[in-house]
């Protein structure tokens, strides 16, 4: 069993992981509070109009602060998995699979610095063209290393 879903006789569990959150907390930090605060505080205007910016600010960080909530919600049910049969996707009490057989391909987009990632799964080249990932992998530490371990069962090794 792998959280809560049953596996067929014989599969086998290769990764089992969930989404990293510290690039969750970075991203929404960088957007909804450094930013407002590098642009108060460089701005160079009087004294004033920079008092006059404090409700904006304040505004700049409240409003944001329920999604960053979601997110938390979010990425502390959120789970994912590789077996030697399919890709799965859980989210609270939903589950999602693909078969192996049935994904065409596997992209791998890096996360920049470090290790973190996505893998994005497609059943066919119309779904990729028109970037219509079925399943989705969402910024998983050591990305490289689970798309090798899919890209491996995929091949036969």
């Amino acid at each position: 069993m792998i959280h809560g879903i049953a596996l067929s006789p014989g599969e086998k569990v290769l990764w089992q992981g969930k989404p990293s959150l510290p690039l969750y907390l970075r991203r929404w930090l960088a957007t909804w509070t450094l930013l407002p605060m590098l642009w108060h505080t460089n701005s160079g205007l009087p004294i004033l109009y920079r008092l006059i910016g404090i409700p904006f600010y304040l505004l700049a960080l409240l409003i944001p602060f329920p999604y960053l909530v979601y997110l938390l919600l979010k990425w502390s049910r959120t789970r994912y998995g590789v077996t030697d049969k399919r890709i799965l996707t859980f989210c609270g009490k939903g589950a999602k699979c693909l078969p192996l057989d049935q994904c065409m391909h596997v992209e791998l987009v890096s996360g920049g610095k470090g290790d973190c990632g996505t893998l994005m799964f497609y059943e066919d080249d119309a779904a990729r063209s028109v970037g219509f990932a079925r399943l989705t992998f969402l910024l998983i530490p050591h990305v490289r290393e689970v798309h090798d371990i899919i890209e491996n069962v995929r091949r036969g090794i």
